[in-house]
């Protein structure tokens, strides 16, 4: 089935629940994982569960809304890499860790950030 990119998806990956867009999961394309497991899911209000480790999907998550991947303490690059491959997602060689990243402005389709002017602005004055 088709969901419009706003649609919201519950997931609990390995115990630990997420909850992000249509649009977030199958941004990496019509291969990716979720895109083929979205189009045979049944709607619920219940998380689809996923039996991968969820540590290291957090990380992946914020790749798919940001486009950039920020790798916390405790968690290894070799173990996000392998579970980028599992999803289907490609990652762009990382820069150096930085677990306390502010977030990056996102935008979607549904919810426009309306602070994203007023950021740039600011990042452009420093």
């Amino acid at each position: 089935q088709a969901d419009a990119p706003a649609t919201r998806v519950k997931l609990n990956v390995g115990g630990r629940h997420f909850e992000t867009t249509v649009g977030t999961l199958t941004r990496g394309g019509a291969q990716n994982f979720f895109s083929a497991l979205l189009q045979h899911a049944e709607r619920s209000e219940e998380a689809l569960f996923i039996d991968r480790d969820g540590e290291t999907f957090g990380p992946l998550l914020n790749f798919l809304r940001t486009g950039e991947l920020i790798i916390p303490p405790g968690v290894s690059e070799t173990s996000l890499r392998l579970e980028a491959d599992y999803y289907c997602i490609a990652l762009r060689r990382p820069g150096k860790t930085r677990p306390s990243a502010p977030p990056q402005p996102t935008k979607t389709d549904a919810h426009p950030n309306p602070f994203r002017a007023q950021l740039a602005s600011a990042r452009a004055r420093q």
